[in-house]
C-alpha cells in the first residue's frame, strides 16, 4: 500500500520516497489540531474523525515538538 501526504502542497509518497516516515494523524483532538494546523490542513477537521485518522503525513512536516 502506497502512503501519500495529506499537507497542502506536498507530494511525498512512500513509493517514491522510501527514506521518508509516513504518520497517521493522532485521536487525540487537541494533538491533531496542531497537526492540522502545521500542515496547513484545518479544512479536514470538518470530516469525520474516522477519516481524518486515516490520513497520513509526511515527516518533513512534522518536528519534534508536536509530536511529543
Amino acid at each position: 500500500m502506497v502512503n501519500y501526504c495529506c499537507a497542502i502542497n506536498c507530494k511525498n509518497n512512500s513509493r517514491d520516497n522510501k527514506d521518508v516516515s509516513f504518520f497517521t494523524l493522532p485521536k487525540d483532538g487537541i494533538r491533531q489540531l496542531q497537526w492540522l494546523d502545521k500542515i496547513g490542513r484545518l479544512d479536514l477537521m470538518q470530516d469525520k474523525i474516522e477519516t481524518i485518522c486515516k490520513k497520513r503525513v509526511c515527516g518533513v512536516h512534522l518536528e519534534l515538538s508536536i509530536t511529543i
